[in-house]
């Protein structure tokens, strides 16, 4: 059973949550301002989960195909894809290994996922061989030292089962290094504590989130830019 099989029928939930798409559309922001979709292009969102970011693309007119070890997850995707209307290709792989030619793609999408993947590094690599000379890798992670990363570490305590059981969080240090750029190039969001959070209304969030930043808060979410030579 691969990883996330267990929670794909609640895996969206969270999004549903008032932090939760408030968290999502933080971090949407970034990913997707960092990647530049432009209709018609190709991409591959690897480690897609239920879709989240492979349907976004989807929608401003990209031909995407989204890559899931979790046969649920995908399942989930496709139930989401069906729902909206949008066409995606589904292929069920470790994203280590990717059963699609080199050089197919203009963009690669991996979000919160190099965090539950053995040898990052490889994934990492197989991104950049799945894109054109030119094209775009966009890596998004959970910010060690943050309140989030404490969030799913105190989860884990409490459910050994649970996913972030086996995550690793990354530094803006460790994600430039796997990337191959300057640390100055990744880009930091979500800075709010989901326990400060918790005590104040929705619309103090992105007052608070301007705060935490200000006061040098640890970003809950990392995301850089990988251009294929």
């Amino acid at each position: 059973m691969a990883l996330f099989d267990a929670i794909a029928g609640s895996y969206d939930d969270w999004y549903r949550t008032p932090l939760g798409a408030y968290a999502d559309r933080v971090e949407k922001e970034i990913v997707l301002d960092l990647a530049a979709p432009s209709s018609g292009e190709t991409a591959v969102d690897l480690g897609c989960g239920t879709g989240q970011y492979a349907l976004a693309l989807a929608a401003r007119g990209l031909r995407v195909t989204g890559v899931d070890i979790s046969a649920r997850m995908l399942d989930r995707a496709r139930a989401r894809a069906e729902e909206t209307g949008l066409a995606v290709r589904w292929v069920e792989a470790d994203v280590r290994e990717v059963p699609l030619p080199s050089a197919a793609f203009d963009l690669a999408t991996m979000v919160t996922v190099l965090e539950f993947v053995p040898e990052p590094e490889r994934a990492v690599a197989e991104a950049l061989r799945l894109l054109r000379p030119g094209g775009r890798l966009v890596a998004a992670v959970l910010g060690e030292g943050s309140g989030w990363a404490r969030l799913y570490r105190e989860e884990a305590e409490r459910a050994p089962d649970s996913v972030f059981a086996h995550a690793r969080f990354f530094t803006a240090d460790g994600l430039a290094r796997l990337l191959g750029i300057a640390p100055s190039e990744v880009r930091k969001g979500l800075f709010l504590d989901p326990a400060e959070a918790a005590g104040a209304p929705p619309e103090a969030w992105p007052r608070l989130d301007a705060a935490a930043r200000a006061r040098g808060a640890a970003p809950g979410f990392l995301a850089a830019l990988r251009r294929k030579e």
